[in-house]
C-alpha cells in the first residue's frame, strides 16, 4: 500500500484538493482519497511530492500527420511520445497494442489507426490545434490529441496561453476523464476515485496557487 500526497491533488471528479492523500494498493488501484489531513506526519509512510497530483493522461493520438508512425489512441501516464520501438508498426492490431504497451507502460488499452482518414472517422478537429471532438454521451466531447513528439503538458501550456485562455482544470479534464470516456475506459481510469486504476502523475513546476502551468512545467510518472 502506498500513500501519496502533493501540494495539490486534482481528482478530476471533484475540484482540486489541498492536504489530501491518495492511497493505492500494489496493483495501482485507488483505495481512498483522504481529504482535510491536518498533518501528513499523522499518517505513517506518506510520500510527499511538490506539484499537482493527477491521474494518468489520455493521449488520444500518437504519431504524426503524415502517418510516418503508426497512429493510435490510448492511455499513457507520462513521458513524451516517440517513435514506436519497431518503427512504423505493421501487422495485426494485437501486435501493435503489445508494442505500444511495452513502450509506454501503464496502458489500459490502445486502438490502432492505420491512417488519418480512419482517425477522422472517430474524431473531428476542434476550434484549436490539439483539440478534437469525440462523439460523447451528451453531444461532443472535447479531448486533447498530441502529434509527433509534442508533450501533452506543452500542448496544454500553449492552449492555456493562447487566444482561448483555457483554464488548467478544463485542460486536465480533457486530457484525463474526457479521453477515458471517448475510449470507453472511464470505469477504470480518468479520475482518482476508489476502485479505479488510473496511474498517477505529478505536474512539477506549476503555479499551484493560481492553478496554471508555467514555462518549464513538466509531467512525471509516479505509478
Amino acid at each position: 500500500m502506498r500513500k501519496i500526497a502533493s501540494s495539490l491533488v486534482f481528482p478530476v471528479s471533484s475540484p482540486p484538493l489541498r492536504n489530501a492523500i491518495v492511497e493505492i494498493d500494489d496493483d495501482g488501484v485507488i483505495m481512498a482519497v483522504d481529504q482535510g489531513v491536518q498533518s501528513f506526519k499523522e499518517k505513517s509512510g506518506v510520500e510527499f511530492y511538490s506539484g499537482i497530483l493527477l491521474p494518468g493522461l489520455a493521449d488520444v493520438m500518437c504519431g504524426d500527420r503524415d502517418s510516418h508512425w503508426l497512429l493510435a489512441r490510448g492511455i499513457r501516464v507520462a513521458g513524451r511520445v516517440g517513435a514506436a520501438a519497431t518503427g512504423t508498426l505493421t501487422g495485426n492490431d494485437e501486435t501493435a497494442r503489445s508494442s505500444w504497451k511495452s513502450l509506454y507502460g501503464g496502458a489500459v488499452d490502445y486502438r490502432v489507426f492505420r491512417n488519418m482518414e480512419q482517425f477522422m472517422r472517430c474524431f473531428t478537429p476542434g476550434e484549436s490545434a490539439g483539440i478534437f471532438h469525440a462523439p460523447g454521451r451528451e453531444g461532443k466531447l472535447p479531448v486533447l490529441a498530441s502529434f509527433g513528439r509534442l508533450d501533452l503538458v506543452e500542448l496544454m501550456f500553449r492552449l492555456q496561453e493562447g487566444p482561448g485562455k483555457l483554464s488548467l482544470p478544463f485542460l486536465l479534464s480533457m486530457a484525463t476523464i474526457n479521453g477515458a470516456v471517448a475510449m470507453d475506459c472511464d470505469r477504470l481510469t480518468g479520475s482518482l476515485l476508489p476502485g479505479k486504476q488510473p496511474g498517477l502523475n505529478i505536474i512539477e513546476g506549476a503555479d499551484i496557487n493560481n492553478m496554471r502551468l508555467l514555462p518549464g512545467s513538466r509531467l512525471r510518472r509516479l505509478q
